[in-house]
């Protein structure tokens, strides 16, 4: 006991009640077929495979990351309906940030996009 709360946000519950009531530990791939977890790695590729998901998300628009991260965060333990218009009220805020319209250019035009430093305070 102790570390069913945990072991739920990242499991599934089939697996959380398996573990709970055997007292299993499952070894990680296992855990990944189960669907928890995203990624098994030995631990000499650990970093790599860090940096490779660090690189991608910062290739990524900074304000929309920061923003992805305010939402997941908030609607973590909101009812569905709830979470659901809450996620698409940001949605339609960034649809208006001026990287929205840099990332359309680019792919118009098969380049890179140029974003804006992160913005701070927005939104608001």
């Amino acid at each position: 006991m102790g570390g069913a709360a945990h072991l739920a946000r990242i499991g599934p519950q089939h697996m959380v009640r398996l573990m709970f009531f055997t007292g299993e530990h499952l070894p990680p791939r296992t855990m990944v077929q189960m669907g928890a977890g995203l990624i098994v790695v030995e631990p000499e590729q650990l970093l790599a495979e860090a940096l490779r998901i660090a690189r991608k998300t910062a290739s990524f628009r900074p304000t929309a990351v920061r923003i992805a991260k305010q939402v997941l965060n908030r609607i973590e333990n909101m009812d569905i309906k709830t979470g659901y218009e809450f996620e698409q009220g940001f949605t339609v805020k960034m649809s208006g940030h001026p990287d929205a319209k840099e990332a359309l250019r680019a792919v118009r035009e098969r380049s890179t996009p140029q974003y804006q430093p992160l913005s701070p305070s927005w939104p608001t």
